[in-house]
């Protein structure tokens, strides 16, 4: 019997192999409802997927665009299951002449040396201001309807509440993408569409990138992370196919990771929850990654697994059923008492924080930048007291040692 697999990406190619020219494309299955027809408030999703097709982009029919929460007409966008996806299914297919990046560099130009890629900001604000004549048209039609949570682009009030938050902790530059990056390095222009650009290419691209419909993937790392790609500078293939690690259950989110996929190289060494918060403006859902230094570095996992059925072998994802935690060191480095008291100061600093500042910033704080400060607190204050109890008593220990001197 032919697989549902083979019916819609050919039979005949490998997962990762093949170019955009080959069999996998060619018996594309349009989907069975007619997905251009968004929902109310959502006519622009009808823009990009219908601009998507037009250049030879690829969705499988069982994936679905939609809010992540159909109730909340402010929640991003998300790529959902609509039927089961099976094991190394093609989920989607992006033509790499459809990536936007810096536009009629020539060779040898030396680009401005900066974190935010200005060249690229610069042609996506071009782009955006073309709109429906632009070659990106239902694209960027799309991204100036979304909107953006960073840091740097909240209102001081909010800034400077964050900023008692982390104090000494990470992240490094916490709001200063738009005053720094964008200003003093790209030069770049005191504009809010614009900045809203820039900061779009920061929470959207893959560093100097922006790639349609693949930006429209979500994070979460663990268990859920159920995605694999082709590698974003791999110029051999004339598109990046997207394709399902394992077999993704009906509703189950498509989610890709934004610090420990294949082309996360460094990121997977330094990069955690601060850090996402920064660059991306939400607190990430369990599991979470904490890097304080070279030492205390530490993952807080849920109970979730991946369970494999006796019977057809199929690995599936089994959500956590309860609220439990799990902490996991990573590394060898030993822990001393320094790295306990470290911990236990800035523990009782934030709860002192909560008391003395967040009741009161409800009057002066935007109800959306104080939820995600809220929500990062609690994840902080959470994670220091999951590492505090993980770490022995030394001055039992010490004690201990006296005595056996003694």
């Amino acid at each position: 019997m032919t697989s549902p697999l083979a019916i819609l990406a050919g039979g005949g190619s490998s997962p990762k192999g093949g170019s955009g020219s080959g069999a996998s494309f060619n018996t594309y299955i349009p989907p069975k409802n007619d997905r251009t027809q968004p929902n109310a408030g959502d006519e622009y999703t009808k823009d990009l997927l219908k601009w998507f097709l037009k250049v030879d982009g690829r969705l499988n029919r069982k994936i679905d665009l939609r809010r992540t929460d159909p109730s909340d007409p402010t929640s991003p966008f998300g790529l959902f299951a609509m039927e089961d996806v099976y094991g190394k299914e093609l989920i989607m297919s992006v033509p790499r002449k459809t990536f936007l990046t810096a536009e009629n560099i020539e060779e040898g130009t030396e680009l401005i040396e900066s974190a935010l890629p200005c060249e690229t900001a610069f042609h996506l604000i071009e782009e955006m201001e073309k709109g429906n004549s632009s070659e990106f048209s239902g694209y960027v039609q799309f991204l100036k309807h979304q909107t953006t949570t960073l840091p740097s682009a909240w209102s001081d009030t909010g800034k400077e509440l964050l900023h008692k938050v982390i104090e000494e902790l990470p992240p490094d530059d916490a709001t200063t993408w738009i005053e720094h990056e964008w200003y003093e390095e790209c030069k770049g222009e005191k504009d809010v569409d614009k900045e809203n650009a820039a900061l779009m290419l920061i929470s959207r691209g893959w560093d100097y990138v922006m790639i349609p419909m693949l930006d429209v993937m979500n994070h979460r790392n663990g268990n859920y992370y159920n995605t694999y790609s082709d590698k974003i500078n791999d110029n051999s293939k004339d598109v990046l196919q997207v394709r399902a690690q394992r077999r993704i259950m009906v509703g189950e989110q498509i989610f890709t990771s934004y610090n420990m996929c294949d082309d996360c190289d460094a990121r997977k060494q330094n990069y955690g929850t601060p850090e996402i918060l920064r660059d991306y403006g939400f607190v990430e859902d369990y599991p979470q990654r904490w890097i304080f230094d070279d030492i205390l570095q530490f993952e807080i996992q849920d109970t979730s697994e991946i369970w494999e059925e006796d019977e057809t072998k199929i690995h599936r994802l089994k959500e956590a059923t309860t609220d439990d935690l799990e902490l996991v060191w990573l590394g060898n480095e030993e822990k001393g008492p320094e790295d306990k008291e470290f911990l236990e100061v800035e523990l009782e600093r934030l709860m002192n924080l909560k008391q003395a500042e967040f009741e009161q910033a409800k009057l002066s704080v935007p109800k959306m930048e104080l939820d995600i400060i809220v929500q990062y607190h609690d994840a902080l204050t959470n994670a220091l007291s999951m590492a505090i109890d993980s770490l022995p008593n030394f001055e039992d220990e010490s004690s201990g040692e006296v005595q056996e001197e003694l």
